[in-house]
């Protein structure tokens, strides 16, 4: 049974159409919101590896991203199109304000999350020098 108020990539879900993971969870949470009930779920899985991992988004998204939106209904097919009102709400209201407005912005945000991907996620502690043992077993000076 196919609710009414839900969100589309939900049928696809249910009439067994390859959506990855990620798009499934996205259509989970966006069908709870009306606002975004227009938005296809790999715009928002997009959305998310762009905010948590830095991850390239497509040209579409990319534009959007930059608030590029003649770019960005040039790059899209017509089921983006559809939806670039609810799109471009859910960008303002959902995503961090430094991660889009412009290429720069954008640049900045990937340079952060490639850091963040580079740094170990737990550093070592730090121990004072006078509590690591001596090598010829007393402390050190």
């Amino acid at each position: 049974m196919i609710l009414e108020n839900h969100h589309p990539a939900l049928d696809d879900v249910q009439r067994g159409r390859g959506l990855t993971p990620d798009q499934v969870e996205a259509a989970r949470c966006l069908h709870h919101d009306p606002r975004y009930r227009l938005i296809p779920a790999a715009i928002v899985s997009a959305f998310y590896h762009w905010v948590r991992f830095g991850d390239r988004p497509g040209g579409f998204v990319s534009a959007v991203l930059r608030h590029d939106l003649v770019g960005a209904v040039a790059a899209a097919d017509t089921s983006p199109q559809r939806g670039l009102v609810p799109i471009v709400v859910y960008m303002v209201n959902e995503l961090p304000m430094i991660c889009h407005g412009s290429a720069e912005r954008m640049d900045r945000w990937a340079e952060q999350k490639q850091r963040e991907r580079e740094q170990p996620a737990h550093p070592p502690p730090v121990v004072p020098a006078a509590t690591h043992p001596h090598p010829k077993g007393g402390l050190a000076d």
